[in-house]
């Protein structure tokens, strides 16, 4: 280009492979074409977006924002267009710069939701078992507030002289009972000693802890409140006694599978980019950087992220208004499978329009399957 001086022709790379492009731009004297080829990966090369990247980067995109607002406001943007893959990786193209720092800062984004999410579902379980045990020491109350009337029932069999007539039998089994509702009517002083406020805060801060700051007084004395690790299996559990639930009998068991199934589908999805080390030859004759293809992985976190924000959901919907968590635990079940299909989608399409390689679906999917069975493998063996 006419004018150029030596800092900007030095600037000027392929955006595939890097190779420098400063000796094509010094054969210009006269006019500048635009487009060309580069002659060690064979990119066609649009020459304006080399020289002046930022008339044409999407301004939606969160590497090209400018400010904190800016940046918040992009990451909501580039967060809602790549559910269109398609449409995302036709507008983003490997001319335009990779700005490391707006891909942390999108990863940080991306984290954010998933905290946002996090402590509206710990919330919703700590409000839900906090109503559960209210509910519980109302039970109680209203059993006690009966025992009066039980006592003095008993009291006035024991001064007719119908006493005489009844068998010995049914005379213990009266006196024991009339024991025992005495006995409770003392003990018994069902109350809740923990707010709301303080469940939740445990359950978002403390969601491993084995005791709670909280007590509870029934008939058998004072106890610990539930512990914030055990909120779920609480609210599980109470549900399958009350309502006679039975299709999940171990309902720790099926949360760690759940579990499981979850962390599975997300190691797959970190190990499908790192496949690229099993394709030496095809990344060599394509001249595939790992930069390029780590903003592909950075950009693809969304896919991860939106099914455990799905999940969560899912639980918080259950645990407030259907607490068997059924559907919850089947959702997490079956929920790898479109998260992968997804993740393969995504690669192929990246593949095809970003990094402009042959084969995209071909590779994406022999990619997905490796992603998948390793783990699998992994699992399998050490099960042995």
């Amino acid at each position: 280009m006419k004018g150029s001086n030596s800092k900007d022709l030095q600037a000027i790379r392929c955006p595939r492979c890097g190779y420098d492009q400063q000796g094509v731009v010094a054969t210009w004297t006269g006019q500048c074409p635009l487009e060309g080829t580069c002659s060690e990966c064979g990119l066609t090369i649009q020459w304006a977006e080399l020289h002046c990247p930022e008339k044409f980067v999407p301004m939606w995109c969160v590497e090209y924002a400018e400010g904190r607002w800016g940046t918040l406001r992009t990451a909501i943007k580039t967060y809602m267009r790549s559910f269109w893959p398609w449409r995302f990786w036709k507008r983003l193209d490997m001319s335009f710069p990779i700005k490391p720092k707006q891909l942390v800062k999108y990863v940080g984004f991306l984290l954010l939701l998933l905290a946002a999410m996090y402590v509206v579902e710990q919330s919703v379980v700590a409000v839900r078992v906090r109503y559960i045990n209210e509910l519980q020491m109302q039970q109680l109350l209203t059993y006690r507030n009966s025992l009066p009337a039980r006592i003095q029932s008993y009291e006035q069999i024991l001064q007719t002289t119908e006493w005489d007539e009844i068998s010995k039998g049914k005379k213990e089994r009266i006196e024991r009972e009339l024991a025992h509702y005495r006995k409770m009517l003392i003990k018994l002083k069902p109350s809740v000693h923990h707010s709301y406020t303080m469940a939740i805060v445990e359950a978002v801060f403390f969601p491993w802890a084995s005791t709670s700051l909280g007590t509870q007084q029934t008939a058998l004395g004072g106890s610990s409140y539930t512990p914030p690790r055990h909120l779920h299996l609480a609210v599980m559990n109470y549900t399958f006694v009350n309502r006679g639930w039975s299709r999940i009998d171990a309902p720790h068991e099926t949360m760690v599978l759940a579990l499981a199934y979850m962390v599975w589908g997300f190691i797959s999805f970190l190990l499908l980019p790192i496949g690229f080390v099993l394709l030496p030859i095809s990344r060599r004759r394509a001249k595939v950087r790992w930069g390029h293809i780590t903003r592909i992985t950075v950009y693809g976190l969304f896919i991860p992220v939106t099914f455990m924000l799905l999940i969560g959901a899912a639980f918080s919907v259950a645990m407030a208004y259907r607490p068997s968590c059924e559907i919850a635990l089947e959702f997490m079940y079956y929920i790898s499978l479109p998260m992968m299909i997804f993740v393969v989608i995504w690669w192929a399409v990246a593949i095809k329009r970003y990094l402009r390689m042959a084969h995209g679906w071909a590779v994406a999917l022999l990619l997905g399957v490796i992603a998948v069975l390793i783990p699998l493998g992994v699992a399998v063996f050490l099960s042995l």
